[in-house]
């Protein structure tokens, strides 16, 4: 003051931790096969900020609904706006494979993997009645090549072919299973690998190897399906643009 006279005091201003809200993971969805065109979205996580809070779908759509993109793939946002109008958001994006086939595209496009000869595998078109019989001893919907994976990786038109073993080697065993089984692979082309497994509408289900590979090295990774039924599934290994398949039976 006038006076020379000082006097101090200090205050703490504190914030709320950042506001969280998940959509949930990426989904693929079949057009032209009515069972696989759509997807359930839920959102979860939801924290931090200062409750209460409204979350709302841009779709409008309650906490966890069916949504049915069509032929495009679509992107879904969840929004959280807590009491001070505070807003974070989040992104799923249901990606969306035509399976259409035929001159009125009104059949379904298929890969066929023969019984018994699993490198051998044939893109079809068949009658959509027949599908659910296709799916049920193997087969995976979408032609043969196709990545299910949502959003799909980036390769190169008309460079994706199918291998036997005199490129890469891939077993299973046990197979059939019971819960558990060893995946080994071996590649002779050095690069980028993945092992994959899809069940029989051609959703991947599980990553379980996602890394460089050399020429030559072999490689073993654990599948645990204990949380699966039991059924046909569809074990797919690749290295760069090429990769083979073996189908895999779980018995529970």
């Amino acid at each position: 003051d006038a006076n020379g006279c000082t006097a101090t005091t200090d205050v703490t201003l504190t914030e709320p931790d950042p506001l969280t809200i998940e959509a949930g993971p990426n989904q693929t969805v079949y057009y032209g096969y009515a069972p696989a065109e759509c997807a359930t979205i839920e959102w979860s996580g939801q924290g931090g900020g200062v409750p209460p809070y409204v979350i709302t779908w841009d779709d409008g759509g309650a906490q966890a609904h069916e949504v049915c993109p069509g032929l495009y793939t679509t992107d879904y946002v969840v929004t959280i706006t807590d009491l001070n109008n505070c807003v974070e958001t989040d992104t799923v994006t249901i990606c969306v494979i035509d399976v259409r086939c035929g001159n009125k595209l009104d059949k379904v496009e298929i890969c066929h993997v023969p019984d018994g000869d699993p490198l051998n595998t044939q893109t079809l078109c068949v009658g959509y009645n027949a599908v659910a019989t296709h799916l049920a001893n193997g087969d995976m919907l979408a032609a043969c090549g196709t990545d299910h994976s949502c959003p799909p990786a980036v390769i190169p038109k008309n460079t994706l072919t199918t291998q036997t073993d005199k490129t890469s080697g891939l077993k299973v065993y046990p197979n059939p299973f019971n819960t558990n089984t060893t995946i080994e692979f071996t590649a002779e082309l050095s690069g980028y690998g993945t092992v994959k497994v899809f069940n029989n509408l051609g959703q991947q289900i599980a990553v379980l190897y996602n890394d460089q590979i050399t020429i030559g090295n072999t490689k073993r990774v654990q599948f645990d399906a204990s949380e699966f039924t039991s059924g046909v599934y569809l074990v797919t290994f690749q290295v760069e643009d090429q990769i083979i398949t073996r189908k895999i039976i779980l018995e529970k």
